[in-house]
């Protein structure tokens, strides 16, 4: 499993460039690449991550379950410490 360690990490990732503040960013969609797939099918995060997410195509998986979220969603994650 991927753990990614900091903001200025994760925008490295997904081919951003490096934030404004270190510990606050932004980030709008279209402007992801992702360039490794692999990364993304296990993480975890050491920060905290609010996301707010519209016209999200297909399912998520969480824990057991696949959670519709066609008419939006917003998560909440905590560090994995």
């Amino acid at each position: 499993m991927k753990v990614i360690n900091s903001i200025s990490e994760k925008h490295r990732l997904l081919s951003l460039p490096e934030p404004l503040h270190p510990l606050i960013s932004m980030v709008h969609i279209a402007n992801i690449r992702v360039l490794d797939d692999s990364v993304w099918k296990h993480f975890s995060l050491d920060f905290y991550c609010i996301s707010l997410k519209r016209n999200v195509i297909g399912k998520m998986r969480y824990g057991q379950q696949y959670y519709d979220h066609t008419k939006g969603l917003m998560t909440f994650v905590a560090p994995s410490g």
